[in-house]
């Protein structure tokens, strides 16, 4: 469907937990929400029905890290055959991807994204306060056997992880994987952190590799730009969502884990679905109510930018739904 600036509206990242088992520094507070206003695999579905009804025909499933719920593969099977669904991926910090990956690949899931920040187990544990890079590399190499497109995604840290950038990129040198640098975005606790602009992956790319070119492909539903280098197996990819603003292409919305539905993550406002499930509204009700916050998505966020009152998102990240 079409927003109230003539974006279409067809991609929604659902967050089904704010739950994890990492505590990364820049993402995860300790507290978390009472396990009652999640919602349930059922109202996850019935508001991805009424989502379908819309246009909305691709899902990213999220947390917090959404394996620490038991029943995320078979609410991704489930999701996979709701009549109109073109599209079921994942993003998960691949802590139990190895265990899960049988029933993911029974699902048909479409395509997972690691969120990976370093390639050395030791500063693995500084970022994320667990031991575990061993497993989370492990279920990268097994999704990548079973014929299941992976991509690493790494959110680049100032002063922390910027000498692994090329590491990174050779990873897609022998793997049918993609590499995707991501800028640190200023929520919650990532407000206290310095991010990494494509700018600086450019120029560490391009000095040792002067081939690296852009690729004009689509490459999966969100706003990355990819480049390939010539040999590579998988293609290296940016998403600057502060400095290299993508508002006017954005093509998403997000479904928070207690059912709120935010049209832009900068902005505070949204609907809160689950109110309207819990009260027992029709499914018209709910598809009206969506497909008003869906119309009325602003042009833009002001991260970088001084905000008004309240009008900013003052949640977590694991909150929000990565």
């Amino acid at each position: 469907m079409l927003d109230q600036y003539g974006r279409d509206i067809r991609y929604m990242r659902i967050s089904i937990t704010d739950r994890c088992n990492l505590r990364c520094r820049y993402c995860m507070p300790q507290e978390e929400q009472p396990e009652e206003t999640l919602l349930d695999a059922e109202e996850i579905l019935r508001l991805c029905a009424c989502a379908v009804s819309l246009g909305i025909t691709r899902f990213k499933i999220t947390g917090g890290e959404p394996l620490v719920r038991a029943d995320c593969p078979e609410l991704i099977r489930r999701l996979k055959e709701i009549p109109g669904v073109e599209q079921v991926t994942l993003t998960t910090n691949g802590l139990c991807l190895s265990q899960a990956l049988p029933s993911l690949a029974r699902a048909k899931i479409d395509g997972i994204n690691v969120s990976l920040d370093t390639l050395r187990p030791e500063r693995f544990r500084e970022i994320t306060g667990r031991d575990g890079w061993q497993r989370v590399w492990d279920g990268i190499q097994e999704g990548v056997r079973l014929g299941i497109p992976m991509k690493v995604n790494c959110v680049l840290l100032g002063g922390i992880n910027e000498d692994e950038i090329l590491n990174f990129v050779r990873l897609a040198r022998k793997e049918p994987l993609d590499v995707r640098f991501i800028e640190m975005m200023p929520i919650g606790p990532g407000k206290g952190w310095a991010g990494v602009g494509s700018e600086r992956v450019f120029e560490i790319v391009r000095r040792e590799y002067p081939d690296f070119a852009p690729v004009s492909e689509t490459r999966g539903n969100g706003p990355a730009v990819y480049g390939r280098i010539p040999g590579f197996l998988g293609c290296i990819g940016w998403i600057d969502a502060v400095h290299g603003k993508f508002c006017q292409t954005c093509n998403r919305v997000r479904l928070t884990g207690d059912g709120f539905l935010k049209p832009c993550l900068y902005y505070a406002s949204g609907t809160d679905l689950r109110a309207l499930l819990r009260r027992g509204a029709s499914d018209e009700e709910l598809a009206g109510a969506m497909e008003q916050a869906v119309r009325h998505k602003p042009r833009e966020h002001h991260f970088g930018e001084k905000s008004r009152d309240g009008e900013a998102e003052e949640r977590n990240m694991s909150q929000i739904g990565g």
